[in-house]
């Protein structure tokens, strides 16, 4: 559990990454993220080095360190871009089945994950992510998001995702359309039966 500890304490899950100008860096920053990803789906978080990275990816640290300034960035910026992607994910879907259909897709992602139990760093991404940068991105999931106040926000968010991780750590033991349809009757029905 030091590598969680150590991600929250050490940058309060802010956003270090540079973000990329030239075409180049944009794919560089792809090649290094998806080589990432590759050994975290074999080895814990804490196993892979920024060398380990680099020798996966093809790519020099001098590459590495224009782009990240640590190990931890490449993460976020993994997770970040993966929360980036659901915008433009088939939007002529229903809402919930397609949030539920990309983060399927995102599998890869959620199982390296899971495997270094960092799923508590996911949840506390898209909180900042749809909180701070794009609060609009959950609105076709719910459309009354934004005139809730914040706390009830990240309440309905960490249980959204909350839903979805467990969906995935179950293996997909429902279909997308027998999880929207559960999701749909817990946001028609009261949370608690006396409230």
């Amino acid at each position: 559990m030091q590598s969680i500890r150590f991600l929250f304490e050490e940058r309060k899950c802010a956003v270090m990454y540079k973000l990329c100008i030239t075409e180049k860096s944009a794919k560089n920053q792809l090649v290094l993220e998806q080589a990432f990803l590759r050994l975290a789906l074999q080895h814990n978080y804490d196993d892979v080095t920024i060398s380990d990275i680099c020798r996966e990816a093809g790519l020099s640290r001098k590459v590495y360190y224009r782009l990240f300034e640590n190990k931890n960035d490449v993460l976020y910026a993994l997770i970040d871009h993966a929360l980036g992607g659901f915008e433009a994910y088939e939007p002529e879907m229903e809402p919930l089945p397609r949030f539920f259909s990309y983060w399927k897709e995102q599998k890869p992602l959620l199982d390296a994950l899971d495997r270094s139990q960092c799923n508590a760093l996911l949840m506390d991404r898209v909180a900042r992510f749809v909180l701070t940068y794009n609060p609009s991105s959950l609105t076709d999931v719910y459309p009354d998001l934004l005139s809730w106040d914040r706390d009830t926000q990240i309440f309905f968010i960490s249980g959204l995702f909350g839903m979805m991780l467990d969906w995935h750590v179950r293996g997909y033991d429902s279909s997308v359309e027998e999880i929207s349809q559960s999701l749909r009757k817990l946001l028609s029905s009261p949370l608690h039966p006396y409230g």
